[in-house]
């Protein structure tokens, strides 16, 4: 199993992983599910510029709490409100799959995937995502881990494990990291 970093609350310890990242040449990624913000915001503050992909879709996912309740209006509305006058946060209002054609191969340094947390959308992610990360580069996600609150971990879990194998490093409270560095999807 990867490596831990200190123990945090959840998503205090996005910091942590934003400075690692940046400290390890990332300046430019995709964060798949934005949501409100608060991780893009998190990522914008270590220095990287953030293209956060969000669609805004009601009942897509009933593992995901604006999905599920259909709060995606506030979800946006808030967004929108936190990345008002930054010229280093832009939003794609996109599905996933559509938003990674945008994208040239080999462009992106990071992409951190908290989309749809069903099995085989997460694979489509993977999927879709992994030939715009640059060699050397990361690829992760979020939800990784305990299985205690729901399933959605669990699917996340295999999905990751099917796709990419286990984690080189993981933070406390379910945020991974794969490095790109000789690493190809496994596909079954």
């Amino acid at each position: 199993m990867g490596e831990q970093a200190g123990r945090c609350p959840e998503r205090h310890d996005l910091p942590i992983m934003a400075k690692y990242l940046y400290d390890n040449g990332v300046r430019k990624m995709v964060e798949v599910g934005c949501a409100f913000g608060i991780s893009t915001k998190i990522w914008r503050d270590a220095g990287i510029t953030v293209y956060g992909v969000d669609p805004y879709i009601a009942g897509y996912d009933n593992g995901d709490g604006q999905s599920a309740t259909g709060r995606c209006e506030d979800a946006k509305k808030e967004f929108k409100q936190n990345i008002v006058d930054n010229k280093t946060i832009f939003h794609i209002e996109k599905k996933s799959i559509d938003a990674a054609k945008d994208f040239q191969d080999q462009s992106l340094d990071f992409v951190y995937i908290d989309a749809c947390h069903k099995y085989e959308s997460i694979k489509e992610d993977i999927r879709a995502w992994f030939p715009k990360i640059k060699p050397n580069m990361f690829i992760g996600g979020d939800d990784w881990g305990r299985i205690d609150y729901n399933t959605k971990r669990l699917e996340v879990n295999e999905a990751f494990i099917d796709m990419l194998g286990q984690p080189d490093k993981e933070f406390n409270v379910g945020h991974i990291l794969y490095k790109m560095e000789g690493r190809k999807i496994n596909e079954q």
